[in-house]
């Protein structure tokens, strides 16, 4: 009876411990953002610079990553779904918050409709587009948009894959492809 007791302590230590655990997908995404809620601007801006930014050059100005960081710091993330099939899994989610998209739509509208951007040097044209960027930001609009985060399984551990489109469609309303006209 003694033995019974031990090994039924033993064991319920064991389930109360979660010794072994693996976190679900959903939670390593959940976890992800809110650590982005609570994140400052300079932490949030290592999130961003190697997403949005040439890592060669130095594109983005401190003004840039702060407006950028507050829009992720207030995305609104939602888990939907959730499929694992081995070492792979997705997540799906609805996000609420400003899409690049629309802001490098504003960008090119304002670049066709400003004829004299052409006569300047590179450096001032550099700038220029900045501002009208950080305009397009700021008069963003948050919207609502679907899609699905992708996990791999590394040493028992989720990991988000914050390196493909999905992940970019989902945080920035936008494809890799577009990010790469930022970097230029």
């Amino acid at each position: 009876m003694k033995k019974t007791l031990s090994l039924l302590l033993a064991f319920s230590i064991f389930l109360l411990c979660g010794c072994g655990k693996i976190d679900k997908p959903t939670s390593v995404v959940n976890d992800y953002f809110n650590n982005i809620k609570s994140a400052t601007n300079s932490e949030l801006s290592k999130e961003i610079v190697p997403l949005i930014a040439d890592s060669s050059n130095d594109s983005l100005t401190k003004e840039t990553t702060d407006i950028l960081s507050d829009a992720l710091s207030k995305l609104e993330v939602e888990t939907t779904d959730e499929s694992i099939d081995s070492n792979s899994a997705t997540v799906s989610v609805s996000v609420k918050g400003i899409s690049l998209s629309s802001s490098m739509k504003y960008l090119l509208d304002k670049i066709e409709s400003t004829p004299e951007l052409r006569s300047l040097n590179k450096a001032d044209l550099k700038n220029r587009i900045t501002e009208i960027l950080i305009e397009g930001i700021k008069n963003s609009e948050p919207e609502d948009r679907k899609g699905t985060l992708n996990l791999s399984k590394e040493n028992n551990k989720w990991i988000l894959n914050t390196s493909d489109d999905d992940f970019n469609k989902v945080i920035w309303g936008v494809t890799e492809s577009q990010l790469n006209l930022l970097k230029h």
